[in-house]
């Protein structure tokens, strides 16, 4: 058991979920989608799975491990409401819920989601294994594995002092499929990133990257081409 302790010592567990369009119900009210409450549900059984975490918050220990709620979107704060949800639903404490409220694709979720893990993680431990599971819908799944694959060769080598130990996709049940031209627009969105005239700064400007990580930021950028 203190050996099984130590090992998951020197782990650390990330969820990332990926937000989703939200629907307006009346002028500047916005509500979440039953697919959204399906992908936070998944990610709260997930979290709580990990015994080690599970016994932190129980314990009422700092832990290292969060929960990315990843999203802007194009109207409201889809990160925003989904934190919300998972606090007062199931009592999680701000330090565990991370809000990424800069991305308005699949494809900017992961930018800035790996982005956080980055600068938070790279910068401030060592010799730690990041696994990384990423939450969405069953009909957006091969999609968002598709992306981040893309782009992961790269990104291991932004992690010098920890590893990325592994990823896996999750997607709940929907019985829905997605329109496949989306599979080509993220394809043309990817290649931007990966380009080395993509022109990171004005990108920053776009997003409202705030000023103090914006030198971080095009560092970590660097890491796309």
């Amino acid at each position: 058991m203190e050996q099984q302790k130590s090992s998951l010592q020197n782990e650390i567990n990330i969820i990332i979920v990926l937000g989703l369009k939200l629907r307006e119900v009346s002028q500047n009210v916005y509500q979440m989608e039953n697919f959204l409450y399906d992908r936070l549900e998944f990610a709260n059984r997930l979290f709580q799975s990990n015994l080690f975490d599970e016994q932190q918050i129980n314990n009422n220990i700092q832990t290292k491990s969060c929960i990315i709620l990843s999203g802007k979107g194009q109207i409201g704060n889809e990160s925003q409401m989904m934190k919300d949800y998972l606090k007062q639903t199931y009592k999680y404490k701000d330090e565990i819920l991370v809000q990424e409220e800069l991305s308005m694709t699949t494809v900017e979720n992961f930018v800035f989601s790996f982005f956080y893990i980055w600068k938070t993680y790279e910068r401030n431990y060592k010799g730690q294994k990041l696994n990384i599971s990423v939450i969405t819908s069953d009909y957006h799944k091969d999609r968002s594995q598709h992306i981040l694959e893309c782009f992961l060769p790269k990104l291991q080598n932004a992690f010098v002092n920890n590893k990325i130990n592994q990823v896996k996709y999750y997607g709940s049940i929907t019985n829905t499929q997605e329109q496949s031209y989306l599979m080509d627009l993220s394809n043309q969105q990817i290649s931007e990133f990966q380009d080395i005239k993509f022109d990171w700064k004005s990108f920053c400007t776009k997003r409202y990257i705030k000023l103090e990580d914006l030198e971080l930021f095009l560092e970590y950028s660097k890491f796309y081409h």
